[in-house]
This record gives C-alpha cells, structure tokens and sequence, in this order.
C-alpha cells in the first residue's frame, strides 16, 4: 500500500458544505434513533447509548469539517500516515497474492473459463490480494473455510461486473451486493444470484433510511451526485453518449442505508465494506454509522476528488474521527480499525 498524490485543493471555495452540514446532521439523528431499533444489531449492540454517544461526536465533527478546509486537508493528510497506516498489525509488510491469481478483462458477472479460473477484472483482483493481507494479518479469519463458519459478511456497493462480489463468495462471505442500474444488476443477479449466500439488490445505499434516489445513467460511471457526471472526466462524455442512444439520462432507482438493508436482509456481523459508487461514498459511511461503530469492518472504497469536489475529504474525515486508519491504493483507500476484531 503506497501513497499517491490525488490533487485535492483544500484552500477552494467549498459551496456544497452547508447543504453536507445539514445533511449530516439530519440523518445522525435518524440513525442515532435507529440504533436501538435494529433488527441486525450484532453481539457488539450491547450499549446503544455509547454507540449513539460514538455517532453523535462523528457527526459534530463532521459537521465542523464541512465548513472548514483546514480540517479537511488534516483528514487527507492523515491518510498513509503511522508507518504505512497500519503499524499495529503483526506483520504490515506482508503482501501475500491473491489466491486467484489468473485476470481477466472481461466482466466477470461470476463466471469461470474452460478451465475453472475465476474471470476476475483487475480491481476485483486488488480487494482480493487487500483481503488476502488482512487475513494474513489476523484482521480476518485466516481461511474461507473459517470466513464461512463465523458467518461473515462482505457489503459490495457499486456491484458493476461482479468481480468483487465473486471475490467475497470465493474468500467464504457471505455478500450483500448493490447495483443501482437495472440492467446491470440484473446481469449480476443472473450471474451471481443463485451462489449460496449471495444477495444481489438493485438499490443504491446512501444516507436515506429507505426510499428513491436519482442515479445519473453513466455506465459503469453511473452516479447519484451530478458533479461525477458534468464535469470534465470521462464520465460525462458516457452520460451524453447514452443519452445519444436513446437512453435516459437519470434513472430513479430504489435507495436506503446499510443500516436499512442489514436489518431488512438479517445481516449480523459485517467483516468488510466496499464501496466503489462514484463519489457518493461519504453518504454510504453516513448510512452505515451503527454498523461501523459495532462492528468495525475493514473499509475499502474508492477515492477520486473530480468526482465529488471541494469537500472530497469528508469520506476521510469519517473514517478518522470514526477512530480508522487508512491508506492508499491507486485510487482506492483502505481503512482499519485498531479495536476492530482480531482472529
């Protein structure tokens, strides 16, 4: 895991920080009264008052880091810090591979070839050499076969292709899948929906508790927040061109938290969260503040700032004042929890 340089400019004007100020405020209270109330609380649910206590602070600081650039650049800076971010585990220089060591370009959509080898993309095939590190490390059970006995989950949002979701099947999770576009989830589902413990869900997982959202028709680029779609990147050339083929440029699609969703699809302990949806990851962390306060799963979600703006940082200052380590990989961020479960 290696640092990388991403570009943020944390002395711009930030517009969009009231509007996540009062976001984030309005929803800590609603997950704050959810806690309790959840059918998925894990064994660690013993003290609800702590956890909403714990979720409060996150929020006020949040808050605070909404409208201060400073703190957002303290957030940022703090990623890849505390020799390589994870100095507390036994050995933090392994790298160990990918037990799938065969890439394939293709979507994976579950597949294997004539010769039984996972059709893995190469991002599948970095969450699994991340996880590989992690079980390696003690942060995860050491085998699939020990993954699968503790009844862990994996949360995959942003299921494009399949890879990851395969991934996580392989390792012995069990997998909560999101996929926003309907067609695609629907190649998922097909794909992947029939391995045992595998949920697919065409959903988006936000900061809502459950309800509809609008997702900007881009793709495999496709996003909830129209700055990933109208600036410069590739993304917006891929919006045009589906709205030159006749498709719609929005889509209104099924929406809830991971709060929501856990309870919903009896969800107990959640090992690993990825998320990989377009510069909406921050609302995702949001929305999954119970279980990450109990559960501490490890973090693996995308980071690209033209794809959100100025407050970028904001999915970072979660994952710090959430009491997280992280670093970088390209532009994917690993987080861990020094409390997190040890195995």
């Amino acid at each position: 895991f290696f640092p990388r340089e991403l570009g943020t400019d944390p002395e711009s004007p930030n517009p969009r920080a009231a509007m996540v100020r009062t976001s984030a405020l309005t929803w800590g209270l609603v997950l704050t009264m959810g806690i309790a109330q959840s059918g998925a609380e894990s064994s660690t649910h013993r003290d609800t008052h702590r956890d909403a206590v714990a979720i409060k602070r996150v929020l006020a600081k949040v808050a605070r880091a909404a409208n201060d650039p400073a703190r957002l650049q303290r957030c940022y800076a703090k990623v890849g810090k505390n020799n390589a971010g994870f100095s507390f585990l036994p050995n933090p220089n392994v790298r160990p591979e990918c037990p799938h060591k065969t890439v394939h370009q293709d979507p994976s959509y579950c597949r294997k070839d004539a010769d039984g080898v996972l059709y893995l993309p190469g991002d599948a095939t970095a969450l699994c050499t991340t996880l590989a590190y992690f079980m390696a490390n003690g942060r995860l059970p050491a085998t699939p076969a020990e993954i699968k006995r503790r009844g862990l989950w994996m949360v995959d949002a942003g299921a494009a292709f399949g890879g990851e979701t395969m991934v996580g099947h392989s390792l012995g999770f069990r997998v909560l899948a999101f996929e926003g576009r309907p067609d695609e989830a629907a190649r998922i589902v097909k794909g992947c929906g029939s391995l045992p413990g595998v949920t697919v869900l065409n959903a988006l997982l936000t900061n809502g508790t459950h309800g509809h959202a609008t997702l900007y028709n881009a793709g495999a680029s496709a996003s909830m927040d129209k700055s990933a779609v109208s600036g410069e990147g590739i993304e917006k050339t891929i919006l045009a061109d589906a709205v030159k083929e006749g498709k719609r440029e929005t889509i209104d699609v099924e929406a809830m938290s991971l709060t929501y969703a856990a309870r919903r699809h009896n969800v107990s302990r959640v090992a690993v969260l990825k998320a990989d949806v377009q510069g909406h990851e921050f609302e995702v962390l949001l929305g999954a503040l119970p279980i990450l306060v109990a559960d501490k799963p490890i973090l693996y979600f995308e980071y690209v700032p033209r794809l959100r703006g100025e407050d970028a940082p904001l999915v970072l200052c979660a994952a710090n004042y959430l009491g997280y380590r992280c670093n970088w990989q390209v532009d994917m961020v690993i987080c861990v929890h020094p409390a997190g479960e040890h195995y």
